[in-house]
């Protein structure tokens, strides 16, 4: 069994406390367990040949701690990823400096990421990232009325990011991102970060899910220039009523999903000429909207553009225009 280098036990429960006895078998690189476990143990770090470890895990309080030794450690540590609960991490509070480099680690998720110098230094431990979900919190040191930078574009290697917003007031956030990403989700986000996100010259794919509590934005108004090269765009459970846009917005663009966005009317003009369109979805949206992307793909077949399906589904009917 020392010698065994994979061990998938992601189907198994191992109950409320991760079994000391895995980090015997040192020679593994591939390690996923299952349970209701709130914190893996500093023996992990044992591992030392660990490239890839899954944890899903049903803990109700909602944070799995990975101890400082069971993770700064693991220098071949590559795939990091919990389901069921973010990460609690931390670095040493005498010396963050002394917490080891995971140069290796491609893809991780969901660590709790903390606005702030924090954040700053977290982030320089893991430089060559490739793929990152991450929950932002608001730190002790930053105020809720003052502008937060949360500064991600030295990690040049990232490629794909899902950043959830839910626990800090994300229209007091300002974004640096990467100019190499191609990939990036929004969860609970404001409109007032739409604007440097489009200006990401690599950006492919743009998902944008639920605004944030206190976003109150029904128009979302696109300035000239933005999205040069995304090819798919997911707009999902918002609030806005109208989309405009100016008709150089998405010359590339693709695919197109509306999902639940029970109020919107509105779309930019844009749309009825972009000729790359093949794909275009909707979910749960007014009949209206239906309407519009039927009227999309009838002005494209015009152009010539014979490629484009639209999918629509669950239409539902504006109350608004009811009378009593």
């Amino acid at each position: 069994m020392k010698l065994l280098r994979v061990l998938d036990l992601g189907h198994i429960s191992l109950g409320f406390t991760f079994p000391n006895e895995l980090c015997l078998l040192v020679r593994l690189r591939y390690l996923a367990v299952l349970g209701r476990m709130n914190i893996i143990p500093s023996s992990l770090a044992n591992l030392l040949d660990l490239e890839t470890f899954i944890v899903t895990t049903y803990y109700s309080g909602g944070g799995l701690s990975l101890l400082q030794d069971a993770f700064w450690n693991m220098q071949k540590l590559r795939h990091l990823h919990v389901r069921g609960a973010l990460i609690d991490l931390s670095l040493a509070n005498d010396n963050p400096e002394s917490s080891s480099v995971l140069y290796n680690l491609d893809t991780f998720s969901t660590p709790k990421l903390y606005v702030g110098q924090s954040l700053d230094a977290m982030i320089r431990k893991f430089p060559n990232i490739r793929e990152l979900k991450c929950c932002l919190l608001e730190s002790e040191e930053s105020t809720s009325d003052s502008i937060k930078i949360v500064a991600m574009d030295s990690l040049r290697q990232l490629e794909s990011l899902k950043l959830l917003l839910s626990q800090v007031s994300p229209h007091h956030i300002e974004l640096l991102l990467p100019s190499n990403l191609r990939r990036l989700t929004l969860v609970d986000f404001s409109w007032s970060l739409l604007s440097s996100v489009g200006q990401l010259s690599n950006l492919e794919v743009l998902k944008l899910i639920g605004q944030s509590d206190g976003d109150g934005v029904k128009e979302w108004d696109m300035e000239e220039g933005l999205f040069p090269n995304l090819k798919v765009l997911m707009l999902k459970s918002l609030n806005i009523v109208c989309w405009k846009g100016s008709e150089d917005n998405f010359p590339c663009l693709e695919k197109l999903v509306l999902e639940d966005c029970v109020e919107l009317e509105e779309l930019p003009s844009c749309l009825w000429e972009t000729l790359t369109l093949q794909l275009i979805e909707v979910h749960g949206c007014l009949y209206s909207t239906g309407d519009l992307a039927r009227d999309i793909m009838e002005k494209q077949m015009d152009y010539g553009n014979e490629d484009l399906k639209i999918c629509i589904s669950g239409e539902i009917e504006d109350t608004s225009s009811w009378s009593d």
